[in-house]
């Protein structure tokens, strides 16, 4: 076969056969054998995020640099200035955010686990009335001095005192 064929339309570069569209890769408009598509130096086989090109053949990352990097007494600076960089950046603390503590059992609150109420943010096995224990929701929760109560147990223990003042149902007994 001549080379002008082998090299013509719809066949592979790296093995001259053609190329049907069932074991296509495409390459800057060059068409591959799925097997074929692999680095030219190692035989790593590639994708089209790990391939590079040069001259109608393929390489990985690493032996395009290799070959086609940048070379010289400069590249030896760079390389060292970003190892340094690298080593800088992994040594530095870490400044993390410190979880907020809940009021009731004074433990780190994570955003998974957290309910805001009276100011603050709670565990959810936490936000319940300080007296009585009922689980609350943002509708029937009452703060003061920063706990958390039931609207009963609230108006039991901050709301008004006195004759007339809702005792309710039993608070006027007949005494004998």
């Amino acid at each position: 076969m001549s080379k002008s064929v082998a090299e013509g339309p719809g066949r592979c570069p790296r093995c001259s056969d053609r190329v049907y569209a069932a074991k296509e890769v495409v390459c800057e408009g060059q068409k591959w054998h799925k097997t074929c598509f692999g680095c030219k130096d190692c035989g790593k086989k590639l994708d089209s995020i790990t391939c590079n090109s040069h001259d109608a053949e393929i390489y990985c990352k690493g032996c395009y640099g290799k070959y086609y990097g940048p070379k010289g007494y400069d590249q030896r600076l760079t390389i060292t200035f970003c190892i340094d960089v690298f080593t800088q950046l992994h040594t530095m603390p870490l400044k993390i955010a410190e979880a907020a503590r809940c009021p009731r059992c004074n433990d780190r609150v994570y955003a998974a686990e957290e309910i805001s109420g009276a100011g603050s943010k709670w565990h959810k096995k936490c936000f319940s009335c300080k007296d009585c224990r009922k689980k609350l929701d943002s509708t029937n929760c009452s703060d003061n001095n920063g706990e958390i109560y039931c609207k009963t147990c609230h108006g039991k223990n901050f709301g008004p005192k006195g004759y007339g003042f809702g005792g309710g149902a039993g608070a006027l007994t007949r005494t004998q």
